[in-house]
C-alpha cells in the first residue's frame, strides 16, 4: 500500500493546475503578508468546516502546518476531497518539516490549483478497488 499511495502522492504532484481567479490571488497574497508579519488569522476562520478538515487530518498524517498554510489550503479547496487529497500529497512531499505559506505558493501551488475536473480525476485515482486508498492506508505504515 506505501508503493500505491506513494505513486498517487506523485501523480498529484503533477496535477494541471487552473489559474487563480484574481480574488484568489489577492487572498493568497494577503495570508502570505500576513503570515511574514506574524498576525494572526481570524478566529471564525479556524472554525470554518474545511480549516477544521485540513487541520484534524494534517495531525492524522502527521503533516505539520502553519496555521496560515491551514488557511490557504482550506481556503482554495473546494471540497473535503480536495483538502485531504492536498493534505496526503504535501506529507508525501515535505514530510514532518513545517509547511508554509510561502513553500506552498513557491512549490506545488505555485502555478494554481487543480481545477474541478482535475480535482476528480485525481480522486477516481486513489481509489482501490472502490475504496478509498487515503481512507484506508495507516500513515504509520505508510509515511
Amino acid at each position: 500500500m506505501k508503493e500505491q499511495l506513494a505513486a498517487w502522492c506523485e501523480q498529484y504532484c503533477g496535477f494541471e493546475p487552473r489559474e487563480l481567479s484574481p480574488e484568489e490571488s489577492k487572498f493568497v497574497i494577503s495570508v502570505l503578508m500576513a503570515e511574514r508579519a506574524k498576525k494572526p488569522i481570524p478566529p471564525d476562520f479556524k472554525e470554518e468546516f474545511l480549516y477544521k478538515v485540513v487541520e484534524k487530518r494534517a495531525e492524522f498524517v502527521g503533516l505539520r502546518l502553519t496555521e496560515h498554510a491551514v488557511m490557504f489550503l482550506s481556503a482554495l479547496c473546494e471540497t473535503p476531497g480536495e483538502a485531504v487529497m492536498a493534505v496526503y500529497a504535501l506529507r508525501h512531499r515535505h514530510g514532518t518539516e513545517l509547511v508554509t505559506v510561502f513553500q506552498l505558493c513557491g512549490g506545488l501551488y505555485a502555478m494554481g490549483v487543480p481545477s474541478a475536473e482535475e480535482s476528480s480525476r485525481l480522486w477516481d485515482a486513489q481509489k482501490v478497488d472502490g475504496v478509498n486508498l487515503l481512507d484506508k492506508v495507516n500513515p504509520a505504515e505508510v509515511f
